[in-house]
């Protein structure tokens, strides 16, 4: 305050004040964000290998190179993942190679809240529904992948719809 009674800011104050705010938020958008979510959509396979989502994992080994409408999304500090694609169902046998049936009550869902994020991830793949069984056949995923430097293996779960070759994968965690 001044000899008047007036509040007075230097411009040093107004600096750290600002700085202040500025660190306070960053610290609760960090908090409530809860990572950083990467998302990405691909016409085909081929497209998707351009960009380099094959080499760097986000498109899992079991998809086919048929795979179109590629929806893709997730979070870099969790290594949670969503994907969504259709395929040629001539490819189908070949999946099944590298997939392994998986009993309901083995499922991992994935992550409410942060699938929610994600409009275009059917209800019905959120937990146990009539739906889970009536529509879709589940499967499980293992494959290793890169957390913290270091090569760790992990299983993720697909569900292929009955009625047309469309599947969607997720994986919790690496």
């Amino acid at each position: 305050m001044n000899k008047h009674g007036a509040n007075v800011w230097t411009s040093g104050m107004r600096r750290c004040a600002a700085f202040a705010v500025a660190a306070a938020i960053s610290l609760v958008s960090g908090c409530t964000v809860g990572g950083v979510d990467m998302d990405a959509s691909y016409v085909d396979y081929d497209e998707a290998s351009a960009d380099g989502a094959v080499t760097r994992g986000w498109i899992p080994g079991f998809v086919p190179r048929s795979a179109t409408k590629i929806a893709e999304s997730h979070n870099l500090d969790s290594n949670r993942q969503w994907l969504k694609f259709h395929f040629d169902p001539a490819d189908l046998p070949q999946m099944l190679t590298i997939l392994k049936p998986v009993s309901a009550e083995d499922i991992r869902f994935p992550s409410t809240d942060a699938t929610r994020a994600r409009p275009w991830w059917p209800s019905a793949l959120l937990n146990h529904t009539p739906a889970l069984e009536s529509d879709y056949d589940v499967y499980s995923y293992d494959d290793t992948g890169q957390s913290g430097g270091a090569s760790k293996n992990y299983t993720g779960f697909v569900a292929i719809e009955k009625s047309r070759p469309v599947a969607w994968y997720w994986s919790n965690h690496l």
